[in-house]
């Protein structure tokens, strides 16, 4: 009984790895298939008991007593298929020289009125029309400002769509997007920028005070730009505001490609500097995808998945595994900047999240019980449950 009674306390406080649902008539209801299994945390198979079951909104099957509705359950896919399935997809990606920017814009084409981006923080909804409309005004202002392929524009922003439309953008342009943790400060991010070779700086409005602590070790030729405002500090001589040069450029693609291909530079990431001062990992588009991939097949995810992403847009797991599923494969992301115990079944509630990237960090709260709709997923006779819930360790 203590098993099964931690078993169900991991369930209901959201520990639960992954559930084998099926679906049930009437469509409100799930059914778990005999013997009534869950999967917890650890590995093993536990029995759910019918207290349980019924606090959760699932109908348990007695012993030998499978619903002749229910759909035969379908297992995680193995990790060779999908080892397989990512090479595959990767090889004809690299044949065609297609790129991160290429790949996204064909999808945009695809679906352009669906929501990419949704900012919990501020309820800002950024569709696929506009995620692409805006990294091509980025595109367009860094080309007519003389920068290509091989030169490095650093970002330091906080995570918001404004994030990745810029880094996208630039990468549009052939440009490398060195992606700054907004935690440094002083000496790290004077270092950082100065190993990085970046020749312009995009900073938001938030982090003006902290920008304004380094300008002095900066070097003259180093152009800055702020997206957003820039708030008390007021205007800035050599520091020009973004968002007006964006609203005056053309959101149309560049004329010509830059000529990039899967296995060049796309951005670079930053150590966090634990061991040292911060060092840079470079991102090609190749691993870009292959990371991205590898996250979307081994989930089972599909399009019409809602993804959490409360992790950092500057580090891989965020801006990787998480944004990756918008720009490769369309789904709609969530971006909460940083993550919150106590927001985050409300958020995954109010915007119909269906999976969330793994994190490290204190449990989230027990959700509501019953359930809402969207944590048991059962459409079109698809068994899966994706977790909800941040990975612990």
């Amino acid at each position: 009984m203590e098993g099964r009674a931690s078993c169900e306390n991991l369930l209901l406080s959201g520990l639960v790895g992954r559930r084998t649902l099926v679906p049930a008539k009437p469509p409100n209801q799930r059914v778990l298939l005999e013997p009534s299994l869950v999967w917890g945390v650890q590995g093993p198979f536990l029995p759910l008991s019918p207290d349980v079951a019924q606090r959760l909104g699932v109908v348990s099957s007695g012993p030998g007593q499978v619903p002749s509705n229910a759909v035969p359950s379908v297992p995680p896919p193995s990790g060779l298929s999908v080892l397989i399935r990512v090479r595959l997809e990767l090889r004809r990606h690299q044949r065609a020289r297609h790129t991160i920017p290429g790949i996204f814009q064909a999808v945009a084409r695809q679906q352009p009125d669906r929501l990419a981006l949704v900012d919990a923080g501020s309820g800002v909804c950024w569709t696929f029309a506009q995620l692409d409309a805006y990294s091509n005004a980025v595109a367009n202002v860094f080309h007519q400002l003389g920068l290509g392929p091989g030169d490095v524009v650093a970002i330091f922003l906080e995570g918001r769509p404004e994030f990745v439309g810029l880094w996208l953008g630039l990468a549009k342009a052939g440009v490398e997007a060195a992606l700054l943790n907004v935690n440094l400060r002083r000496e790290p991010l004077a270092f950082c920028l100065g190993t990085s070779g970046a020749k312009a700086l995009i900073f938001g409005g938030e982090l003006a005070a902290v920008v304004a602590e380094v300008s002095g070790q900066l070097g003259k030729s180093l152009l800055k730009f702020c997206s957003g405002d820039l708030g008390p500090e007021g205007s800035w001589p050599d520091t020009q505001l973004l968002d007006p040069l964006l609203k005056e450029a053309s959101t149309a693609p560049l004329a010509q490609s830059p000529g990039k291909g899967m296995d060049d530079r796309l951005f670079y990431i930053y150590t966090s500097g634990t061991t040292g001062l911060p060092k840079a990992a470079i991102v090609v588009h190749s691993r870009y995808y292959r990371i991205a991939a590898f996250g979307h097949h081994a989930y089972s995810m599909r399009p019409s998945d809602v993804l959490y992403d409360c992790l950092p847009l500057y580090h891989s797991a965020g801006n990787i595994m998480g944004v990756g599923q918008c720009l490769l494969y369309g789904m709609t992301v969530v971006l909460r900047k940083k993550f919150s115990a106590s927001r985050f079944w409300d958020d995954c509630v109010k915007h119909n999240c269906t999976v969330s990237p793994p994190s490290r960090g204190p449990p989230p709260r027990r959700p509501p019980l019953p359930p809402p709709p969207g944590l048991l997923m059962g459409t079109e006779g698809d068994q899966r449950f994706l977790d909800l819930c941040p990975a612990q360790g």
